[in-house]
């Protein structure tokens, strides 16, 4: 069992290492502002700015703009171009 995982966590390390780096986002975007785990408010990032993937979960993405990160759907980016 644990020879399992360990291949299905190379597969995963694997399929991750195809991921574009950077993605660019067609929409606006809000990314939270978090203080003391909550949301004090929003920055809002322009339509053509390159933001890093940091996880596919289906149809969401992870993104990183600087040290904010949001959830945004796939057809908000150019994700679907590196497919």
């Amino acid at each position: 069992m644990k020879k399992i995982l360990i291949l299905f966590f190379i597969t995963l390390l694997r399929a991750n290492a195809d991921l574009p780096e950077k993605i660019q986002l067609k929409e606006n975007t809000r990314f939270p502002i978090y203080i003391s785990g909550n949301v004090s408010g929003f920055v809002n990032v322009t339509k053509g700015t390159y933001v890093a993937l940091i996880k596919v979960e289906g149809e969401i993405l992870t993104v990183r703009n600087n040290t904010l990160e949001t959830k945004v759907p796939i057809e908000k980016t150019n994700f679907n171009e590196f497919a």
